[in-house]
């Protein structure tokens, strides 16, 4: 599920994080952090890895953007309206 994805990502942030790994170069943090973009969807025949990926990268940096050390997820949710749902039976059902 979307929550369990989430809460290892969580645990996956927290650990890195409280490792205080030192980041001596860095100017933002004094130790090692991860920021972590997520994308999840019920695929479909559209659904493509490219699409998914550039989604999840949008939320890596949208993560990155708003503060870093944190996560940024979206979920895709596929709907059908019935007239799509009728137009692709059209033919293979007979009323």
């Amino acid at each position: 599920s979307n929550e369990e994805v989430f809460e290892i990502a969580e645990n996956i942030r927290k650990k890195i994080y409280d490792s205080k790994i030192p980041n001596e170069n860095s100017l933002v943090e004094p130790f090692v952090t991860v920021s972590i973009g997520i994308a999840s969807v019920i695929p479909t025949q559209e659904t493509s890895c490219k699409s998914m990926i550039e989604s999840a990268d949008k939320q890596l940096y949208l993560a990155k953007k708003t503060g870093r050390n944190k996560i940024c997820m979206i979920w895709f949710f596929t709907y059908y309206s019935i007239n799509e749902t009728v137009n692709n039976f059209e033919g293979r059902i007979k009323i």
